[in-house]
């Protein structure tokens, strides 16, 4: 039988070899990949799909994402403006209504909805425009009493339909709040506006 020492010896060198092979390969590939000439294994060129071409992957990273953005409007608009922001008990106050349209339209129902805090001294709460002009502005007038000094929420609101869709919108008015919210909302859009002017 071969000597069991030797057969130990020729294993540790066979093993001595493979594993200077695998080293000697390992630096070879190496040097290979930080060569001047080749891409690195980083590279976003050598990470992109066979089935891209060159001049596609760049503007799908770098082109912004929603560059381009507007708000939505709806065609109807509504707004209330009073000669008194803040109404005690007591108080008569006019109400003038704005509607308007951006696109023509026919068949807008223009109402006031109001609490039982108020009553009306003149003017009416439910009016039926049969055509309307684009961009044109419609005046509704209420003069009404205040009968509590509790806040009161007074809306005016218009509806249409146009084909299959129906469209609405309103505005409100608050007897006690109003001027508050004015205040308040002057003192954002200004805040708004200042830092827009920094960047």
């Amino acid at each position: 039988m071969p000597d069991s020492t030797a057969v130990k010896k020729q294993k540790n060198k066979w093993m001595y070899t493979k594993n200077l092979l695998f080293a000697f390969s390992f630096f070879a590939v190496a040097a290979i990949n930080d060569s001047p000439g080749t891409k690195s294994s980083n590279s976003l060129e050598q990470r992109r799909p066979a089935s891209l071409s060159t001049g596609i992957l760049p503007k799908v990273v770098t082109k912004p994402f929603m560059k381009h953005t507007s708000k939505l409007s709806p065609p109807l608009f509504t707004q209330i403006n009073s000669d008194n922001r803040e109404v005690n008990e007591g108080d008569v106050f006019k109400l003038t209504g704005t509607f308007r349209a951006s696109q023509a339209m026919n068949n807008v129902n223009v109402k006031w909805i109001l609490p039982k805090g108020v009553e009306i001294i003149n003017g009416t709460v439910n009016s039926q425009l049969n055509s309307v002009e684009a961009g044109k502005k419609y005046l509704f007038e209420l003069n009404l009493k205040a009968t509590t000094n509790d806040n009161q929420m007074i809306h005016l609101v218009a509806e249409s339909r146009v084909g299959d869709s129906s469209f609405s919108n309103s505005s409100q008015f608050q007897t006690q709040l109003q001027k508050a919210y004015d205040e308040s909302y002057e003192r954002l859009h200004q805040r708004a506006k200042e830092y827009i002017s920094e960047k």
